[in-house]
């Protein structure tokens, strides 16, 4: 069963060397109107004559906050392409470390889903090595994430989230040490092994040109997420809710485990002896609730949801 889990960064610990920067392409940071090529460290796909492409423009069409957005659109000098590299990339002032790394950015599609004519649209990070995330909004309304395996291949996953048209979605990607965790309006989608070779150095927003538009907004990216008692690189962590209730798995021996109802009022706590453990929850009613899991005295924090 899939889980729904978010991270909950509200009852964390301190965070240590956090940096944080948001581009939402406004007059106010530096954008202009127009092609988006030169602008701020971004440029636009090579044409392979020794110009760009075109269409990839700060646009006033739509903005998820503010006046402007990037968008990613079909340039008519060229055909369908074999995967999405039609688009604006953005080069970092200083590689970004792909153990402890937090994207976020907010997407809209004016397409027709499942349209011949429409367009994969991707949000991918590079590193100095290759490929170290990928996330697909597919042409049939799908949301596929494409995980490295570290030898420059990907493998297709399904979220088995979907997207629509002329909606504004917030997407967020959480890097880790051992893992690289997919949100989509603050809902887990997808969590894949983190087999990134090197730091990233470079973000590519592109399509496959076969139509429609994409605009970006509010791209953030916030070095040092990770809180300083998050649960150590070695230590393997899972969760997921069923039937029976609440199950924890770890390498290590889980200590204790408190839960918390949305108003954060404490609702259980238990000590824990073994590696895997399965909290009661019948008793709790429907809803949203926090937990916190105590692991070699380290922390780890998020979010179920009990039917």
């Amino acid at each position: 069963m899939k889980k729904i889990t978010f991270i909950a960064a509200f009852i964390l610990a301190a965070i240590s060397m956090k940096a944080q920067s948001t581009i939402s392409f406004e007059e106010s940071e530096g954008y202009t109107l127009g092609d988006i090529n030169g602008q701020n460290n971004w440029v636009a796909t090579g044409d392979g004559n020794g110009g760009f492409v075109e269409n990839q423009v700060v646009s006033n069409e739509y903005a998820s906050d503010g006046t402007y957005s990037l968008k990613i659109a079909q340039d008519p000098n060229f055909g369908p392409q074999q995967g999405p590299i039609i688009g604006g990339f953005y080069d970092y002032d200083a590689s970004k470390d792909n153990t402890n790394l937090k994207l976020s950015f907010d997407i809209y599609i004016d397409a027709t889903v499942g349209g011949d004519t429409t367009s994969d649209f991707a949000f991918q990070g590079v590193t100095t090595d290759s490929y170290g995330l990928y996330l697909d909004f597919s042409y049939d309304g799908t949301i596929v994430a494409l995980e490295p395996d570290g030898t420059g291949n990907l493998s297709s996953n399904d979220t088995g989230a979907t997207w629509e048209a002329q909606t504004w979605y917030s997407v967020r990607i959480e890097i880790g040490p051992d893992s690289i965790t997919y949100f989509i309006d603050d809902t887990e989608v997808y969590e894949g092994a983190n087999n990134t070779v090197g730091p990233f150095t470079q973000i590519r927003f592109v399509n496959d040109n076969y139509g429609g538009s994409a605009y970006l907004d509010n791209f953030t990216t916030e070095e040092g997420f990770l809180s300083v008692n998050s649960i150590t690189p070695n230590t393997s962590f899972t969760h997921y809710v069923d039937a029976n209730g609440l199950n924890l798995s770890s390498e290590t021996p889980l200590s204790n485990v408190e839960l918390f109802n949305i108003l954060g009022q404490k609702v259980t706590s238990q000590k824990l002896n073994n590696t895997n453990e399965t909290i009661n929850i019948s008793n709790l009613t429907s809803g949203v609730y926090l937990a916190q899991v105590q692991i070699d005295g380290q922390t780890k924090s998020f979010k179920f949801i009990k039917k």
